[in-house]
């Protein structure tokens, strides 16, 4: 999986994919490299998915799984960044699109966890219930 990251100056790290169609053919490594990431950024990334066209089942366990550690963090959460309308509908089809936030941009997805929206406080507060 090829990817860039970059961490910015409140330590959220952004990680870009840079395939156009990713299909983890090698998740556990994968997701061994995104745990590690996680606890660099104490539980804050941002994935951006612009340059890709799809992803698949694997990549969708490796999130969830990141999610479910970056929650440990005070302020752990991942935000998703550059989701086409295919992307958006794999999310809202394995009923994911309630449990990841996404937004236009990175500048959005960075500002998010600087000062979470009242709705996705609850809607946290709701999942973890």
């Amino acid at each position: 999986m090829k990817y860039t990251t970059q961490e910015n100056p409140d330590n959220i790290l952004i990680i870009r994919m840079i395939e156009r169609d990713l299909f983890t053919h090698q998740p556990e490594c994968f997701e061994k490299e995104i745990l590690a990431l996680i606890k660099i950024a104490e539980g804050r990334l941002v994935f951006n998915f612009s340059q890709l066209n799809s992803f698949d089942s694997n990549l969708l366990r490796v999130l969830t799984s990141a999610l479910k550690e970056s929650l440990k963090y005070p302020c752990g959460d991942i935000k998703l960044v550059g989701l086409n309308s295919i992307m958006r509908h794999i999310l809202h089809l394995s009923h994911l699109d309630c449990v990841f936030c996404h937004y236009e941009s990175e500048a959005d997805a960075v500002t998010a966890f600087q000062s979470p929206a009242i709705s996705e406080i609850l809607h946290r507060h709701s999942i973890d219930n």
